[in-house]
C-alpha cells in the first residue's frame, strides 16, 4: 500500500485557479482572489454516537500491522529556540518551526504514525480570535503594562490543527475505607465560665463496589504546546466533527502526536482515577473519608485520534517566552503570563492602608 504523509492535498478555485483555503466557520474552501467559496462535497457532521471507536486492546496488539497498514508518515523536529514540536513532510530536511519561526535543520529520518480519524473544523477566524486575545490581556490583572501591549504590538496569531486521543471505557472499583462523622462535644469552659466545644470525628468501617461509564476522555497527543494549556481546553462540540479530509485543514497546519496511543491511554486513566476517587467518597459519605485500599477494572476501553482547531500565539517578553491558546470552537483561552511585582507591591500597600484607616476609625 501506498504511503500516506501530512503533505496536504492542494485544492484549486473553479472559477480562478488559485489555491484555496478551508474558511473558518463555513464548510466550504474560501479564494483569496475571487471571493467564490467553494462547497466541500459530501461531508457533514458526525454525531458523538456514531463516531467509529477503535477497541483499544484489539489495536496495541497488532499495533506495529495496523500502523503499516494505514499509518501516515511523518518527521517530528523539535526547535530548539523554543522547544515546539514541528511536523514536516517525510522528504523535507529543513524548514521553520511552527511556533516561533526558528529555522529547523533536521536528519533525514522519518516513522509512521496513526491517520486522523475525526477533524473539528476551524468555528473561529482569524480575526474574531485576535479580538478575543487582546480582550484576555486587556483584562489580565496584575501583568506588567509592557506584556500587554505585545497583543497589539507583536502578537501574530496561528492556527493549527492539534492531535488528541478520546477514551471511552466502563469501570468497576472495588474500595475499603472509613466514614468520618463530625459532632460537637463540649470541652470545659473559658475564664468567663463560657462553655467551650471542639469537634470530634467518629469513625466507621466503609467498603463498596462503584461503577462508573467514561465518554470521550480527552488526552493532548502532542507536546508541541504546553499540556497544562491545550488539556485545560475542554468546551469542545465533538458532536460538530467530520471525518477527516484534507479539504478541511487548507491552509492550516495540521500537527503529528507526539504521544502515542498507548501513553495516551495511561493519561487518560489519571484523568478517569481522579473522577473515580471522587466517586469513592460521595459514596463512602459522611464529613470525612478515607480510602485504605481501591482497585479498578477496566472493560470496553476504544479510543478515537482527532484533531482539534487551536488559534494559538507565542510572545517573547524580556526573553522569556509566554503561550496562549485559544479554543477555536468555543473561544475560550488558556494562557502563560508575567505577573507585575510593582503592581503586586501597590495592593499590598493599598490593602494595609484600609486596614489602617479601619483600625483608627475603630478606635
Amino acid at each position: 500500500m501506498e504511503q500516506q504523509t501530512l503533505e496536504q492535498q492542494t485544492f484549486k478555485c473553479k472559477q480562478c485557479g488559485a489555491e484555496l483555503a478551508f474558511a473558518a466557520g463555513t464548510s466550504s474552501l474560501a479564494c483569496p482572489y475571487c471571493g467564490a467559496a467553494n462547497e466541500i462535497e459530501g461531508q457533514g457532521p458526525v454525531k458523538a454516537g456514531d463516531q467509529k471507536e477503535i477497541k483499544f486492546d484489539e489495536y496495541v496488539n497488532r499495533y506495529e500491522s495496523q500502523l503499516g497498514a494505514s499509518g501516515m508518515e511523518v518527521k517530528v523536529v523539535k526547535c530548539a529556540a523554543c522547544g515546539g514540536e514541528t511536523t514536516l513532510s517525510p522528504n523535507v530536511t529543513s524548514g521553520f518551526c511552527d511556533f516561533c519561526g526558528a529555522q529547523l535543520s533536521v536528519p533525514a529520518q522519518s516513522w509512521k504514525v496513526m491517520k486522523p480519524q475525526y477533524v473539528l473544523p476551524f468555528k473561529l477566524t482569524r480575526e474574531q480570535s485576535t479580538q478575543k486575545l487582546q480582550t484576555w490581556m486587556k483584562e489580565l490583572w496584575f501583568a506588567p503594562v509592557g506584556f500587554k501591549r505585545l497583543a497589539y504590538a507583536s502578537g501574530q496569531i496561528k492556527g493549527i490543527y492539534f492531535p488528541f486521543w478520546t477514551f471511552d471505557s466502563k469501570t468497576s472499583t472495588w474500595y475499603r475505607g472509613e466514614r468520618g462523622d463530625n459532632h460537637r462535644v463540649a470541652s470545659g469552659k473559658d475564664s468567663k465560665g463560657n462553655v467551650q466545644y471542639k469537634t470530634v470525628t467518629n469513625w466507621t468501617p466503609k467498603s463498596g463496589t462503584i461503577g462508573q461509564t467514561f465518554d470521550d476522555v480527552l488526552v493532548p497527543g502532542s507536546d508541541s504546546l504546553p499540556k497544562g494549556l491545550t488539556g485545560q481546553l475542554d468546551q469542545w462540540n465533538l458532536d460538530g466533527m467530520v471525518e477527516y479530509a484534507d479539504a478541511y485543514i487548507a491552509g492550516f497546519h495540521a500537527e503529528s502526536y507526539t504521544v502515542d496511543v498507548r501513553n495516551a491511554s495511561d493519561l487518560a486513566r489519571e484523568k478517569m482515577e481522579a473522577r473515580i476517587v471522587e466517586a469513592i467518597r460521595r459514596d463512602i459519605g459522611g464529613d470525612q473519608q478515607r480510602i485504605h485500599e481501591k482497585k479498578t477494572a477496566y472493560q470496553e476501553v476504544t479510543f478515537k485520534h482527532i484533531l482539534l482547531p487551536i488559534w494559538f500565539t507565542l510572545y517573547n517578553y524580556k526573553g522569556k517566552l509566554y503561550n496562549v491558546v485559544i479554543n477555536a470552537d468555543s473561544g475560550e483561552i488558556e494562557g502563560e503570563r508575567p505577573w507585575s511585582i510593582l503592581k503586586m507591591i501597590l495592593l499590598i500597600l493599598f490593602v494595609a492602608a484600609l486596614f489602617a484607616v479601619g483600625y483608627s476609625i475603630s478606635q
